[in-house]
């Protein structure tokens, strides 16, 4: 099969799967490539056993920079009306996958860090009638101070209304635990379908260096006080456990770093750890120093990792 037969190919295949042919012009787009793999073989010289290689990666490149300009818009728009059952109507979505982090300003100035494994969405409504966000995941929010519209942060199961204040919120959907610590200011943390509630729901304030854990299972939740300032060294790669079981911790590892740890004996997943440790040090070097006399660990390689 020749170069340009698997560039059309693959710009091919990309539209059909997207599902948006009205919206991507993959003719537009083949040709635009084709210019580009011109101007590329009049200035450099291809070895021929790995052109058609070479050239499959720059049109997949090209559908990444396709799909950022535009079409992710789209797609990510679907997927998140697909998650929240169009409890918003989506405009705006963002994905930060497992072992990756990104940082986020929304239209109010408000920023939020994510952490691997988020999802974040808002409708075109923001700002004007509401600051409603859905979210899933690990966040740092640093929301702007607006007491005229106050900020709200809709998620499995709760509900945290803000006007200006600076918290870790934490709602993995395969986690049976809901984390939210406070560092500035106040915020309001409504757990939803609370049988336990005359109207479904149940509320309660928070107060700053103050830790609410809800579980997911019974909706009970409790808080603790404690030194918060710690909850955001997620951002500059450090990790404080404080009394975190082994599941929670690894679950923390896998969505940080992209991994695939296994926790083969129950046993194990229980056990509490306290401590800092550094993302610097890598997975194998955190869980080296979690299993001294405690457990032990083998390293497949490529993110597999298997306690034992």
């Amino acid at each position: 099969m020749d170069q340009e037969t698997i560039a059309r190919l693959v710009f091919d295949i990309f539209s059909k799967k997207s599902k948006i042919a009205g919206k991507f012009d993959s003719d537009s787009a083949y040709r635009r490539f084709l210019s580009r793999k011109r101007i590329a073989e009049r200035d450099y010289h291809v070895r021929r056993g790995h052109s058609a290689a070479k050239y499959f990666y720059a049109a997949a490149c090209l559908c990444l920079v396709l799909i950022s300009s535009g079409i992710t818009y789209w797609i990510m728009e679907k997927s998140a009306s697909d998650l929240w059952h169009e409890k918003v109507p989506a405009r705006q979505m963002v994905e930060v996958p497992d072992g990756s982090k990104a940082r986020i300003v929304l239209p109010d100035s408000s920023i939020v860090w994510m952490n691997g494994g988020s999802r974040l969405c808002y409708g075109e409504d923001f700002c004007r009638e509401t600051r409603q966000v859905l979210f899933s995941g690990e966040g740092y929010f640093d929301i702007r101070k607006n007491p005229e519209n106050a900020f709200e942060i809709k998620s499995e199961n709760t509900t945290v209304t803000v006007l200006g204040t600076k918290f870790n919120f934490r709602n993995y959907e395969d986690e049976n635990e809901v984390l939210l610590a406070l560092i500035e200011g106040r915020v309001n943390f409504s757990v939803s379908a609370c049988p336990d509630a005359g109207n479904g729901r149940k509320s309660v304030g928070l107060s700053p260096d103050h830790v609410i854990r809800l579980d997911k299972t019974n909706l009970e939740y409790r808080i603790n006080s404690m030194d918060t300032s710690y909850s955001d060294d997620w951002i500059d790669g450090g990790f404080y456990f404080h009394g975190e079981t082994l599941g929670r911790i690894v679950s923390t590892l896998n969505h940080y770093f992209g991994t695939d740890i296994i926790i083969m004996e129950e046993k194990h997943r229980m056990k509490r750890f306290y401590g800092y440790y550094n993302a610097k040090d890598g997975v194998s070097g955190i869980l080296e120093k979690l299993s001294a006399n405690s457990f032990e660990y083998k390293d497949y390689g490529n993110g597999h990792i298997t306690i034992k």
